[in-house]
């Protein structure tokens, strides 16, 4: 009887004692939770950063087309091809909000014979890309790695 008594007092002191913190069980669960929370959150988070990406890239691209078109009017012709990260420096003025040398999406102009565009690059996320086609109202060529964006005059 004694050890039963004496079983039965430990319990309630363990379960009382605020010294005794937590038990191995209670942490694994605590972590548990926590990783499931994490697998929601990380691809809402995701999702939502591509998304942003996407607006702002096809704002991008409007406002180089407008500008585009601003400077054919003023000067009978397109600014000329330019290299990737780089604005056309005729450009300059009109694009001033415009960021050709963003991280996690590069442009390029490109002046053709029959269509002028906007060349763009996302070699860290390719959705960006596919994001960007479904959305363009223009005309768009796809291949691997390059998305080109154009005016359907």
């Amino acid at each position: 009887m004694r050890a039963a008594e004496a079983s039965r007092r430990s319990v309630v002191v363990a379960e009382h004692d605020p010294d005794a913190g937590f038990s191995l069980v209670e942490l694994m669960i605590a972590l548990a939770i926590i990783g499931i929370l994490a697998n929601i959150a990380v691809p809402v988070l995701t999702s939502g950063i591509t998304k942003a990406q996407v607006a702002r890239a096809l704002g991008d691209a409007d406002a180089i087309f407008e500008a585009a078109d601003q400077y054919r009017l003023d000067s009978g012709e397109y600014p000329r091809t330019r290299r990737w990260r780089r604005r056309p420096p005729e450009l300059n003025e009109l694009l001033a909000g415009v960021d050709f040398e963003r991280s996690d999406v590069e442009y390029r102009w490109r002046r053709q014979r029959l269509r002028h565009g906007l060349m763009i690059r996302a070699d860290d996320n390719p959705e960006i890309l596919d994001a960007i086609r479904d959305q363009w109202s223009g005309g768009v060529v796809r291949n691997r790695r390059t998305l080109y964006l154009y005016m359907n005059h």
